[in-house]
C-alpha cells in the first residue's frame, strides 16, 4: 500500500480514507462550541469521500457502528472492552483516569499512550475506514460458546494496530456513543451543505432509510427523491413538538387533528412477506409479541403502519409498568395470558407498493 496524507491507495488503486483522519476530525469537532463551525468542518470532511467511505464516515463520526435501521450490535460494554485490553494496558488505573477525564474514550487513549512509552508497538498497514467497519461487523457476528474470548482477542489485536487517538474513537464506536458534541442533526445539515441539498430532503431520506450514511450517498448522487420506505427496514419516526396552545398549532400547520394519548409504546408493524414489529428506537421486538403477529397472518394486503402498543384487559388499560414486563421477560404462554396487548393504529405509511408518506396525515389515518 502507498500512504498519502489523508488516504490509503490499495493494490487496486482505490482510494481509502484513513481512520486516523476521521479520529482527528472528531477531535477537532470536540474542541468547537459553535454549531455552524461543526457543520462546516463535517461538511468539508464528507465532501472528499467516495460512496462507501461516506456511508461509514457518517455513522462513525457520531460514534455509531451500524445504521440505526440495522439490528446489529457489538454487544460490548466498558467493562468488556477493558477486559479485552487488560493484557496490553494497565487497566487498574482506569478509575483514576476516569475521575480526571470523565470520558471512556479519552481514558483508553491515556492508557494506550502510557503503554506505548514502555513497550514496542505492532507496526503494519495504516488502518482505513473499511477495515474498521469489517472489524465491527466481525465483532457483531460473534456469538455462542467462547464468544467473549473471541471478541477479546479481536479487540486486543485491533487496538494494538492503531494509535492512541484512533483507540479513543474506536472505543466510542464499540460502545455506540460518541460524546464529542456531534449529533444526527449536525450531520444532516453537513450533508445538505456539502452538496447544496435542501435540509428537509436530507432529513426525509434519513427518516425513511434509518441511516445517515444512505441519506448522504443519495445526496451525493442527487437521488434524494428516491428515498423510500421499505418493508422490514424500520424507519425513524416523526416526533411531536410542544405547543402552548391549540391556536398555535392551527396558526403553524393550518389545521390540527386531536387524538387520545394512550399510555403505551410506539410500534411499527411491517406486514410484508412476513410480519415484523419495531419500536421507535428501531429495535426488532417481533419474538416478544408473537400473539400480535398471529393477528395479521390472514391479512392478504401488505402494509406498514404505526400504532400505540398498550396492555389491555377487558377494555381497561393496564399500568405501563406491566406492559414493560412484556419487553423484559421471556414471552411464554403464561405471560401472554397475564398481560394481553393490543395495537391502536394511528398512521398508515405504505399500502401494497404505494407509499403514503407524503400524503396528508388526515388522509393516511382515514
Amino acid at each position: 500500500m502507498f500512504i498519502y496524507s489523508t488516504v490509503i491507495l490499495d493494490s487496486k488503486g482505490r482510494i481509502k480514507m484513513r481512520f486516523e483522519i476521521l479520529a482527528k476530525t472528531c477531535e477537532e469537532l470536540s474542541e468547537k462550541d459553535s454549531r455552524n463551525e461543526k457543520i462546516k468542518i463535517t461538511s468539508n470532511f464528507l465532501k472528499g469521500l467516495d460512496r462507501d467511505d461516506l456511508r461509514r464516515a457518517c455513522r462513525m463520526i457520531i460514534g455509531r457502528p451500524f445504521p440505526r435501521s440495522s439490528q446489529s450490535s457489538t454487544n460490548l460494554s466498558k467493562k468488556s472492552i477493558l477486559n479485552a485490553l487488560s493484557r496490553s494496558l494497565k487497566t487498574e488505573k482506569y478509575d483514576e483516569y476516569y475521575a480526571e477525564y470523565g470520558d471512556f474514550g479519552e481514558v483508553i487513549r491515556r492508557l494506550m499512550m502510557e503503554a506505548r512509552t514502555k513497550q514496542s508497538v505492532l507496526t503494519g498497514e495504516k488502518v482505513d475506514l473499511e477495515s474498521i467497519q469489517a472489524f465491527l461487523d466481525k465483532v457483531s457476528r460473534i456469538g455462542g460458546e467462547g464468544s467473549r474470548k473471541k471478541r477479546d482477542n479481536l479487540a486486543d489485536v485491533k487496538f494494538s494496530q492503531i494509535s492512541p487517538l484512533e483507540g479513543k474513537y474506536l472505543a466510542k464506536l464499540l460502545l455506540g456513543r460518541s460524546r464529542h458534541g456531534i449529533s444526527d442533526g449536525i450531520v444532516v445539515h453537513a450533508i445538505a451543505e456539502a452538496w447544496g441539498r435542501p435540509v428537509e430532503r436530507v432529513r426525509r431520506a434519513c427518516l425513511l432509510t434509518g441511516d445517515l450514511g444512505e441519506a448522504a450517498t443519495m445526496s451525493k448522487m442527487g437521488k434524494l427523491d428516491q428515498a423510500e420506505i421499505e418493508y422490514q427496514r424500520p424507519f425513524l419516526p416523526m416526533l411531536a413538538e410542544m405547543a402552548d396552545e391549540a391556536a398555535d398549532v392551527v396558526e403553524e400547520m393550518g389545521h390540527c387533528l386531536c387524538e387520545e394519548k394512550l399510555d403505551g409504546v410506539r410500534i411499527q408493524v411491517h406486514r410484508g412477506k412476513n410480519t415484523e414489529l419495531y419500536t421507535r428506537n428501531l429495535n426488532r421486538v417481533t419474538e416478544k409479541f408473537l400473539d400480535v403477529v398471529e393477528e395479521f397472518e390472514d391479512f392478504d394486503e401488505e402494509f406498514i403502519a404505526e400504532g400505540e402498543l398498550i396492555a389491555e384487559r377487558d377494555g381497561s388499560v393496564l399500568p405501563f409498568q406491566r406492559l414493560m414486563r412484556r419487553f423484559r421477560e421471556k414471552a411464554d404462554e403464561n405471560l401472554v395470558k397475564e398481560i394481553p396487548v393490543r395495537i391502536y393504529f394511528f398512521d398508515l405509511l405504505k399500502l401494497g407498493e404505494d407509499s403514503l408518506v407524503d400524503e396528508e396525515l388526515r388522509d393516511r389515518g382515514a
